[in-house]
């Protein structure tokens, strides 16, 4: 899962991750499943989730 560098949303809950302020929407319920990690290609470099399940 990738994000844009966009600005947090009003109900987004905001969490320190390793010194990086990080943005998420409030309906994940938890993210102590997650890995943050980040990737570089020739487009730039990016964040994103390793991790988690992707049913609902």
């Amino acid at each position: 899962m990738a994000w844009p560098l966009n600005a947090p949303q009003e109900l987004d809950t905001i969490q320190n991750i390793y010194g990086i302020k990080v943005a998420i929407d409030s309906q994940i319920a938890s993210t102590e499943e997650f890995t943050l990690d980040k990737e570089e290609n020739k487009e730039g470099v990016g964040l994103f989730l390793i991790g988690g399940s992707n049913c609902c």
